[in-house]
């Protein structure tokens, strides 16, 4: 197969550079459902947005957090609405957060830079029903809260009784120390995230995801051990972990679970194969136009239209894979060199989404194409499940045509006439021919008679006699009376003369000469 490489102009080279630029994303779509866990053997990773990981709840903030390790000089610094300090937190103290006073709560945690924080799922069944928490160690310079919320600080050892703190609007975290955060219940609003499941997915496992109410394929057996998702450049992805009261693990995609809003994804890969289908949009199908010259019909040789499609998969900012655009008519190829060539499929590894992409067209149109327009389609394929034609066409323009079928109507005429007085003349010269024969015959007529009697006789003997009947055809051609006879029947004489079989000659000459009485 041709590489678009020895087709794509300029402006496509300039395209698949910003292609590379682009982040490892494609195409777009809605999507709602979850990915359930049977057991703890996964984790998530989170990007932030920018430098800052937004961890949103309903009706309840409820959140453990502590320094991870005793970091010289690592503190955490409580601070109320207008930034004075209510507080501080050493590494020898937790954090607790249970609040349920406002219907939404907002945790920002901001970092110095983006990063990508990890959550591991952590049981607890030493109270005899199962407890989970998500927890991630993680190094912010800030945590924002919003509304303000009220904490409680315990002692690690817990000799000391624990401190409540209300009006806490922000945490700043001194001496660069790392914090351990722990939930019960997470809800990330994320540019992108991937889960890990080292054994890949069970029968226990459950995926069911939808994409624009398209449901995805599930991964196989021991399948999906990195499904990796990208928000909407637009948008910023809703992901929910969590763990039921019987379980499993839900991790649900929806930017409202509760009213089932879906949420926005640019691309969502399992095992590094794209799920989404790109959205394809023909930005210019050109007609391909053809005018025939007044005799292109006549002397038959081949005809070309060219022109150019320009699709646009994806959007602006993603890349797209594994792009086919293929001829689905025999007459119609990709490309336009004139070498005659051209490829009737042209394969991308990946092309930058929302970037017009040209594929130069031509197709052969045969002379029995009438004047007027005809249709022809390309199949356009990519990676997500993108199966779509598009029509172009083709448009057969004969100016010439009246004025060739009066000039064909002429000839056509000319030629009958020709043959008309070719066909009279030779009837005419048939016609007398034959009157001369008639008037030779006339003229000879006694001269037959006689023969026809010399000939019975040769036939009423046992056995004719070759030289006889040799002797007998030498006079009758040396009187020219053969002359006289219908061609076929002297042509049927010869031939039995040839074989010099008399009894064969003798009855042909018989039936020539039985017109003549005796």
């Amino acid at each position: 197969m041709q590489s678009w490489t020895s087709l794509r102009s300029p402006l496509i080279a300039l395209c698949a550079f910003l292609g590379v630029l682009a982040f490892d994303s494609a195409y777009a779509a809605d999507i709602s459902g979850s990915i359930r866990f049977a057991d703890e053997d996964f984790e998530v990773d989170v990007s932030t947005i920018g430098s800052s990981l937004r961890l949103t709840a309903r009706g309840c903030n409820n959140f453990d957090l502590a320094l991870a390790s005793a970091t010289p000089g690592g503190l955490l610094e409580l601070r109320n609405a207008k930034g004075a300090g209510v507080g501080s937190v050493s590494s020898s103290k937790v954090v607790e957060v249970r609040t349920c006073r406002a219907d939404r709560y907002l945790t920002e945690l901001v970092f110095a830079s983006p990063t990508t924080t990890t959550w591991h799922p952590r049981a607890d069944e030493s109270l005899g029903a199962k407890k989970v928490q998500y927890t991630a160690r993680l190094a912010p310079i800030e945590i924002r809260f919003d509304p303000s919320i009220e904490l409680t600080i315990f002692d690690k050892s817990k000799r000391v009784r624990p401190i409540r703190v209300a009006g806490v609007s922000s945490a700043v975290v001194q001496g660069g120390a790392q914090l351990t955060l722990s939930s019960d219940a997470l809800n990330f609003s994320t540019a992108a995230a991937t889960i890990r499941k080292p054994g890949g997915f069970t029968g226990a496992d459950l995926f069911s995801l939808a994409a624009d109410g398209r449901l995805l394929t599930p991964p196989k057996a021991g399948r999906g051990t990195e499904i990796a998702l990208v928000a909407d450049q637009n948008e910023r992805a809703a992901l929910s972990l969590y763990y039921p009261l019987r379980g499993p693990h839900v991790l649900a995609l929806y930017k409202d679970e509760a009213q089932g809003t879906p949420t926005s994804l640019a691309s969502l890969r399992v095992d590094g194969k794209q799920l989404l289908m790109p959205e394809l949009t023909v930005v210019r199908a050109d007609t391909l136009t053809l005018e025939r010259g007044p005799f292109d019909v006549l002397i038959g040789a081949d005809t070309f239209a060219t022109g150019s499609l320009v699709l646009q998969i994806g959007r602006v900012g993603t890349e797209v894979r594994e792009v086919e655009v293929a001829s689905i008519h025999p007459e119609l190829s990709l490309g336009q060199s004139a070498s005659g060539d051209e490829p009737r499929q042209v394969s991308y590894g990946s092309v930058p989404g929302g970037v017009p992409l040209e594929v130069p067209v031509r197709v052969h149109i045969p002379n029995a194409w009438q004047p007027g327009e005809h249709v022809v389609a390309v199949a356009v394929s990519s990676e997500g499940g993108l199966r779509q034609q598009v029509p172009l066409t083709v448009n057969v323009i004969d100016r010439h045509r009246t004025t060739r079928i009066a000039l064909l109507a002429v000839l056509a005429a000319i030629v009958l006439a020709v043959v008309a007085r070719a066909v009279a003349k030779r009837h005419k010269m048939q016609s007398q021919e034959a009157a001369v024969r008639t008037h030779f015959i006339q003229d000879h007529y006694d001269d037959y008679a006689g023969y026809r009697e010399r000939v019975e006789g040769l036939l009423s003997s046992d056995a004719p006699v070759w030289a006889d009947v040799e002797q007998l055809l030498r006079e009758f051609v040396g009187a020219k009376l053969h002359t006289g006879l219908p061609p076929q029947q002297w042509h049927a004489i010869n031939e039995a003369a040839k074989r010099q079989n008399p009894s064969a000659t003798l009855q042909a000459l018989e039936r020539a000469l039985a017109r003549f009485a005796a």
